[in-house]
């Protein structure tokens, strides 16, 4: 099972286990989109609180992703943090929440 998560204008596509629940979900995603910040020389760390159905609905973190989401189904982070680290420097980024996707 894929499922895409959208991170603002960013969507990145994480290859599932059936037994996952949605907090592993979360870290896979995190990471993923990590990697594409770090594309820019920079080191972010991604905190995503709570993951949502594209048109609505928090999914509980604890609940296994075979019982909430199918094959190809989209969700998002409604509640994420970053901080980036940058020469000794922490700039800690407001959490963003309700990105609809759309750049």
């Amino acid at each position: 099972m894929k499922v895409t998560v959208t991170f603002g204008a960013t969507a990145v596509v994480v290859p599932c286990k059936g037994e996952w629940t949605v907090r592993e979900l979360v870290d896979q995603a995190n990471q993923r989109y990590r990697k594409i910040l770090e594309q820019n020389g920079e080191d972010f760390l991604v905190r995503t609180h709570r993951m949502e159905y594209c048109d609505g609905g928090i999914l509980d973190l604890d609940d296994l992703l075979t019982d909430l989401v199918e094959d190809r189904d989209k969700v998002r982070p409604n509640d994420v943090n970053i901080n980036i680290h940058h020469e000794n420097i922490y700039v800690w980024v407001e959490p963003v929440s309700g990105w609809t996707g759309a750049g």
